[in-house]
């Protein structure tokens, strides 16, 4: 009797922490990857991997720009070498560099069905009690990202279609930015839909950099139920200067290699940059879905 209740017991411990584990799951976010012959990407395949061990639930937002330069399917088996383990955890979204090849052939090949519509790019999905809305900013090769573009009707539609407390949105041009790249006016109107919505988190890269931002309203402006952007640029291709400075950005760095990770709870989240290792840099909070 006393061995069966000790296996009830820990079959009980497990369980809840099965449950927690699924409740909350871990988002790893970073674009701007790889070049073949770089070693930038195995550096932070390796602080992913490091995170993994703790975290086995985490799935990974990859903002575009994955594989230079011009995201032929060669360059794809060069970043296959070094990311191909997190294949099948992975949700992509296109850079600019994918469209260097036409149509994003290599880019669509290589993700096949996780990259949703060639003819779109943008899809959805759910994590824990998060709705996860992976956009395309590469207007010209979609019909747009304007009022009236398919991607806004499609947005409208998937967010009325999914009501939760929490939403994360991401994709590749930053609509705010210090780095040199700077800000993606061409994305307001899809920011602003967003924010009018109630959306909690947007994630970007194209700059090399890592930057946050204060949450801000449809118009870029503070506000305490705004938006909380991160940039997060980092992913190993190269690192660049800071051009543009943002009085938004609440901090930023340029200095290492790294990812962002997001532990989505059911009313609020967690974020840390995690830095390769020797970087002295940390970046860590909490948020409340609004």
């Amino acid at each position: 009797m006393q061995k069966y209740l000790l296996i009830s017991a820990a079959v009980l411990v497990l369980s809840v922490g099965y449950s927690r584990q699924s409740a909350s799951p871990t988002l790893i976010a970073v674009g701007d990857i790889f070049t073949c012959g770089n070693s930038g990407a195995y550096t932070t395949a390796g602080i992913i991997n490091g995170v993994l061990k703790n975290q086995p639930d985490s799935s990974l937002a990859i903002l575009g720009d994955i594989a230079y330069e011009r995201g032929t399917n060669t360059e794809f088996k060069c970043f296959d070498a070094a990311w191909g383990e997190f294949k099948t955890r992975s949700y992509p979204v296109p850079g600019n560099h994918e469209y260097y090849s036409p149509n994003a052939a290599g880019y669509y090949s290589y993700y096949g069905t996780r990259a949703g519509d060639p003819k779109r790019g943008y899809y959805s999905y759910t994590l824990g009690a998060w709705r996860i809305l992976a956009l395309n900013s590469n207007c010209d090769a979609i019909g747009g990202c304007d009022t009236k573009s398919q991607q806004m009707a499609w947005i409208k539609k998937d967010l009325a279609a999914n009501k939760t407390l929490c939403t994360l949105a991401y994709w590749h041009h930053p609509r705010f930015s210090s780095g040199t790249h700077g800000n993606a006016e061409f994305m307001q109107d899809i920011w602003a839909e967003l924010a009018k919505a109630g959306v909690d988190l947007v994630l970007n890269a194209h700059d090399h950099t890592y930057e946050r931002f204060r949450p801000l309203d449809s118009s870029g402006q503070p506000n305490a139920k705004g938006i909380r952007q991160f940039v997060i640029g980092t992913g190993g291709r190269s690192l660049y200067a800071f051009k543009n400075p943002n009085q938004n950005s609440v901090i930023k760095q340029n200095t290492s290699l790294g990812v962002g990770i997001f532990r989505l709870e059911p009313k609020g989240y967690r974020w840390e940059y995690k830095a390769e290792r020797g970087s002295s840099f940390k970046d860590s909070g909490i948020g409340q879905c609004h």
